[in-house]
């Protein structure tokens, strides 16, 4: 399995050259999204201070881009980006919410007017992979309307239009959809990846295609306990020395 990996600002990429993946078998695809993280956080990328084994593994097999950037400045329209490849005039999603968000007074320009779905006829990447035999699934957040089946994937757990953790934030309960936990003691990135875990074991003899989107890293800043207490005894830089983040970016790690 060729993973594929990419934060806001570094992407990582498998070691053999693509053309060469595609005169095989089908290779599978697993496009892991991390949700604010920051281009230093990772140990691969200089933090001394968060713990990254398993991204770090992927970056020393592969490729490290360090100079790549979002197609936009937050969430839903680089998500939009990434899944059509078209910049935001083409699809029309600048922004989060109304394209007027903010304080008036600091508004020097109309703004254009913002959609906040992806619309159904914009072709996305799990549309073409599922057209070329490829099973899809999306796990995580989507933030681009209410199902991403409508968008070519076979399989959505806990994508919809929220843009934030619900609920009781990472920790359960939570509803989301196809990922529901009304107990107490689920943290939502362990379950998300149990879910990405599961889609692979399933599908292990075909070609797959998984859109792992963690909500993880975006606020509210909530960790696992005992995470936590970890990084509060380990001693910190000026710019990475947030333990409970800390802890976030670690469960990231361990469900990579």
């Amino acid at each position: 399995m060729r993973c594929f990996a990419a934060t806001a600002t570094t992407c990582l990429l498998p070691s053999l050259p693509l053309a060469k993946l595609l005169t095989r078998r089908k290779p599978n695809i697993v496009y892991i999204n991390a949700d604010d993280l920051g281009w230093t956080d990772p140990s691969c990328q200089g933090s001394d201070f968060y713990r990254t084994p398993h991204l770090d593994k992927l970056a020393a097999q592969g490729a490290v881009f360090t100079n790549a950037y979002a197609p936009a400045a937050n969430c839903a329209p680089s998500r939009a980006c990434c899944m059509t490849g078209q910049y935001t005039p083409r699809h029309g999603i600048y922004t989060v919410s109304s394209s007027a968000r903010g304080d008036a007074k600091d508004r020097k320009l109309v703004p254009t007017e913002n959609r906040t779905e992806l619309e159904d006829n914009r072709v996305t990447i799990a549309e073409v992979l599922k057209a070329n035999g490829y099973a899809t699934c999306h796990v995580g957040k989507w933030h681009l309307g209410e199902d991403p089946r409508t968008q070519g994937f076979d399989v959505n757990i806990a994508g919809c239009e929220w843009g934030s953790p619900s609920g009781g934030g990472y920790h359960s309960p939570y509803s989301y959809p196809n990922c529901e936990q009304k107990e107490k003691g689920e943290y939502l990135t362990d379950r998300l990846g149990m879910e990405a875990v599961q889609f692979i074991s399933e599908n292990k003899d075909r070609p797959f295609f998984l859109h792992f989107a963690t909500h993880s890293v975006h606020t509210p800043l909530q960790g696992k306990k005992d995470l936590v207490a970890e990084y509060k005894d380990r001693p910190s830089s000026e710019a990475h020395n947030h333990p409970v983040y800390a802890a976030m970016v670690h469960s990231l790690d361990d469900n990579v």
